[in-house]
């Protein structure tokens, strides 16, 4: 849900939808969302995970030493079986809730609480009609050419890219290649039409698509809201607007059903984030959020926004123990009589963006903090007051919402991670915050303020220590000298140099039997700042280290 989005449309609909409930007798089909036991009899293996997971996310978890569980294995299909069996229909599966998400009669989900292999049947709301609307079936026109020289023209879209210093970022040769990003929001009205986007179907960046609430892939039949996030996260025209991860690889990826504000749309989002995680995704991009439902029994309180309670929450956090960036959306409730971020902005590992002007101060409509176990919230800010978006009939203009500020950030991640691909995504997060305008007085507006990326360039970690390091800076050629802890002496250390670039300099393995070890560097390594990321079996250290 994005709040004063599609407010006067939405009413005239649910008001036709709620007559139809209380006056049409035949609708006797509801959605549950069923449960498991366990997966036995599964047909896959935490052994081989190339069989239901890509090569990309096999990576992800190995690089950030994440182990296979079982929840990482599909539903078992005799499971799944037995609910197609009787079900009007299965609107998605959960393999990390080891659930399915279906449309029964009464009478057969009564039934299928008595199989053993049942764990929970839980009603979630009747089925509601469709409404008729206008569809668009997808092309490709328009084209647009990407500058190759240092000097980029952001036209209206600088004054939000430059909050973030997104120009300096690009002038550093970091534009989100080669990170994926998964944007789940309503749909992508008429994307693969419009010039701004034109460079992202041109160069193959588009590389996965599916909508969870009508089950099917295309995408492109609805959706201005998602249009817009896209636009500011990936957009691309000279003149008029330069997202910060041009030249990044997406899923897009629909979740948000316009025509009905329900609970089901988060059991879509949580199929969406295990979409992603499947195709390997870095980071996911969500400008949405939940607390008020048109079915009153569904709807939150705020204790409810504690970090663990809904659906959607779980499933973030579930994403960000797979190895991905959740960035999501703080909410447009601050000036309401709600005023706190809803879910799964909550989520103690989601990065929630808040929204700023465009002279850096809290706009009231953000939605603010603490959670309700008492957290800070928003963790970021960024501009998200009369930001310069593209629109789905190829025009621009400026619109409010934290919607907007948090595909900035999401940007900003990925060309971050691509900047220093060592980390992992809890460093990056760590990093991000530490590193922050407010980093000193965090408050429940600004959360930690505006990400600094010149200094989450050389952030280095204190929490785990390795070995003491000596000197640094250092003079090249030379060598850096290593004091490593004592508990480490039994345990070999590997040693690696990177450049800002995300380039391997050196590589060393260090012996077990070495208290104090050095690595010598040449004369052929360029002064300037370098990443030093030392890994033990156990700890994780990462240190800036200066070559003059």
């Amino acid at each position: 849900m994005f709040r004063k989005y599609l407010l006067t449309v939405r009413s005239k609909v649910f008001l036709c939808f709620f007559l139809f409930l209380s006056f049409n007798s035949l609708a006797q089909s509801h959605y549950y969302f069923i449960t498991f036991t366990d997966k036995a009899g599964n047909e896959f293996s935490i052994e081989h995970p190339e069989k239901f997971l890509s090569s990309k996310a096999i990576e992800r978890r190995t690089a950030q030493g994440i182990q296979l569980q079982e929840e990482d294995l599909p539903v078992t299909s005799d499971y799944l079986d037995s609910v197609r069996a009787v079900a009007v229909s299965v609107k998605g599966i959960s393999k990390w809730f080891n659930g399915v998400l279906a449309e029964l009669a009464e009478t057969d989900a009564e039934e299928l609480k008595k199989k053993q292999f049942i764990k929970t049947v839980k009603y979630l709301q009747p089925v509601t009609p469709e409404p008729d609307i206008l569809k668009f079936d997808g092309a490709t026109i328009g084209s647009t050419s990407i500058q190759s020289g240092a000097v980029r023209d952001y036209g209206p879209s600088v004054v939000q890219a430059g909050m973030l210093k997104v120009p300096e970022v690009h002038d550093l040769g970091y534009t989100g290649a080669g990170k994926l990003i998964a944007v789940l929001d309503n749909g992508f009205f008429n994307a693969s039409a419009l010039s701004f986007f034109s460079h992202l179907y041109q160069n193959g960046k588009i590389v996965g698509t599916y909508d969870f609430v009508e089950s099917e892939e295309n995408v492109y039949d609805e959706g201005a809201h998602g249009v817009s996030v896209l636009s500011v996260l990936a957009g691309y025209e000279e003149g008029k607007i330069i997202g910060p991860a041009y030249e990044a690889s997406f899923l897009l990826l629909r979740t948000e059903d316009d025509f009905l504000e329900s609970v089901l749309e988060e059991y879509y989002w949580l199929m969406a984030a295990e979409y992603a995680d499947s195709a390997g995704a870095d980071i996911i991009s969500s400008s949405l959020g939940y607390h008020t439902f048109d079915f009153p029994e569904q709807n939150y309180t705020y204790a409810d926004m504690d970090g663990k309670t809904t659906i959607i929450t779980n499933a973030a956090e579930t994403a960000f123990a797979k190895g991905m960036i959740v960035v999501n959306s703080a909410g447009n409730d601050g000036d309401n009589t709600w005023r706190y971020i809803t879910a799964p902005a909550d989520g103690p590992s989601v990065l929630t963006v808040g929204a700023l002007n465009s002279d850096g101060a809290y706009v009231s409509f953000s939605s603010v903090g603490p959670t309700a176990d008492g957290r800070v919230k928003p963790d970021l800010t960024a501009m998200g007051a009369r930001v310069y978006v593209g629109n789905y009939d190829n025009s621009f203009s400026q619109t409010n919402g934290t919607s907007f500020a948090c595909p900035m950030v999401a940007g900003l991640v990925a060309c971050l991670w691509q900047a220093r691909p060592e980390l992992t995504n809890r460093e990056l997060v760590e990093a991000l915050k530490k590193t922050a305008s407010k980093v000193s007085n965090p408050d429940h507006q600004y959360g930690f303020g505006i990400p600094d990326f010149r200094k989450v360039l050389t952030y280095s970690s204190a929490d785990t220590l390795i070995a003491g390091l000596y000197p640094n800076p250092v003079a090249i050629p030379g060598e850096v000298k290593m004091v490593f802890d004592r508990d480490l002496l039994l345990y070999p250390v590997q040693a690696e140099l990177f450049d800002l670039t995300g380039k391997k300099i050196v590589s060393q393995t260090i012996s077990a039997a070495e208290k104090v070890a050095s690595i010598s560097l040449s004369g052929d390594i360029q002064k300037g700042i370098y990443i030093l990321v030392l890994r033990g079996p156990h700890a994780r250290q990462v240190i800036k280290l200066i070559l003059q």
